[in-house]
């Protein structure tokens, strides 16, 4: 009777910490408070932390944040780059999100990378002063999903954020992820400025 009973707990145990919710680091969460950013991840038991880079490759990129969606089938990683006023890096977010891009893309010849830059409407959902989506091959370091997404946003004196998610193929869930991580509202002074300058 009590070895039944053990193994039930025991049982418990492992599935509450298989199917436990992603929590955030405290260091992820300094870096989305220092830079206007906000996390919107509903609360779901089928997301699984995952590795923030891979440990067998030193060269694999390294991430603030991963999780499985296993309903899904989608892998989204975040990155946040803090990018101070003034710094010369402010006047390339464009070749920053091409790189971070690149680095996670294989270079096979049959593969293919598109890019788009986001405006208006789908600019203003993520209050970024600029942001670009870009689709591509994966390289197996990363995953083994065979297509790549990466959504970067710049806003100007605090930084590059990165949404990056692999999947299987494209379903409802996936628009979500796109949107999961968003800068905070502007000051209603600055939102004035940015509508006059326009």
């Amino acid at each position: 009777m009590l070895r039944c009973f053990t193994l039930i707990i025991a049982l418990l145990l492992f599935t509450a910490h298989t199917f436990a919710q992603v929590t955030p680091s405290e260091d992820f969460l300094g870096l989305l408070d220092a830079a206007d950013l906000q996390l919107g991840i509903a609360p779901d038991n089928t997301y699984r932390e995952l590795p923030l880079h891979n440990r067998f490759d030193d060269d694999a990129q390294h991430f603030d944040m991963a999780f499985a969606d296993r309903r899904s089938r989608i892998e989204v990683r975040y990155l946040v780059d803090l990018i101070p006023e003034g710094s010369d890096l402010e006047v390339v977010p464009h070749v920053l999100a091409m790189t971070l891009a690149m680095n996670l893309a294989t270079n096979d010849e049959d593969s293919y990378m598109t890019a788009r830059y986001l405006d208006g409407e789908e600019l203003a959902v993520y209050g970024a002063d600029f942001a670009t989506m870009v689709n591509f091959v994966p390289n197996e370091r990363h995953t083994r999903k065979p297509h790549g997404q990466l959504v970067a946003l710049y806003r100007a004196g605090k930084g590059m954020a990165y949404i990056c998610i692999f999947f299987d193929k494209a379903n409802d869930a996936l628009e979500l992820h796109q949107r999961s991580l968003t800068f905070m509202p502007l000051p209603m002074e600055r939102s004035k400025l940015t509508t006059k300058g326009q």
